[in-house]
């Protein structure tokens, strides 16, 4: 297997739009990759924001690619030890415990999941998605959120019949958390001092230097012209 990805705190600079930036979470043993969705603003300073894709937890029944998430350690609904629907991800084999993992209400998950439990609301990616908003020339993280959800199985149990007998089957949510964190006004203007001031002030002296040297060329080409007259 392969670990790759940082902790979402450090990036190279110039991030452009076609950049694929991976996220290790250890609340899943394993590393997400994000891609651009848009632009943003924050306090002044703007930025390139990065979000998961729909298929981040797609099954393996159906991805080839995420085969080896497919544990099979955690029985499902029905009592059987199969891989997961879109959505959900075994992590038995990371936090020991059988628990599935999600995003908050199912986003992106199968619609099976969102029908087992009543008072689900239709997720939201801006609420309960996972992104970072990251400023590409330096590549410093300015918003960063990471949600997930846990989950348990329930089910009748086949030695408390008569007490579990009335228990619908389905993935239930036990709850679901989020992290955060927002560069602070410190770092903010120490990047406004440090980075964008000083691509000012070249971009100043460049066209500055640009404008002089159209100048020259100019009073050059004036004389060499009055030269050419006083000559006729």
């Amino acid at each position: 297997q392969l670990v790759h990805g940082g902790d979402s705190t450090l990036y190279p600079p110039q991030i452009t739009k076609d950049s694929i930036l991976s996220i290790f979470t250890t609340d899943v043993c394993r590393s997400v990759d994000i891609f651009y969705t848009g632009k943003d603003k924050y306090k002044g300073v703007e930025g390139l924001r990065f979000e998961p894709k729909d298929t981040t937890f797609k099954s393996s029944l159906s991805n080839v690619e995420d085969d080896c998430f497919c544990t099979k350690l955690t029985k499902n609904a029905q009592g059987e030890l199969s891989c997961y629907l879109d959505g959900v991800m075994d992590v038995y084999d990371c936090l020991g415990v059988p628990i599935l993992l999600s995003f908050p209400h199912f986003l992106y998950a199968n619609a099976s999941y969102i029908t087992g439990v009543d008072g689900v609301t239709v997720a939201d990616p801006k609420i309960h998605g996972l992104y970072l908003l990251i400023e590409p020339n330096t590549g410093t993280p300015l918003v960063g959120r990471k949600r997930v959800q846990f989950n348990i199985i329930i089910r009748p149990s086949e030695h408390l019949k008569d007490i579990t007998k009335n228990i619908y089957s389905t993935v239930l949510p036990l709850v679901w958390i989020e992290e955060g964190a927002d560069l602070t006004d410190d770092l903010i203007d120490m990047i406004q001092d440090q980075y964008f001031k000083k691509v000012k002030i070249t971009k100043g002296v460049k066209y500055g230097l640009i404008a002089v040297s159209a100048a020259a060329v100019l009073s050059v080409g004036a004389i060499l012209l009055r030269k050419l007259i006083w000559k006729k």
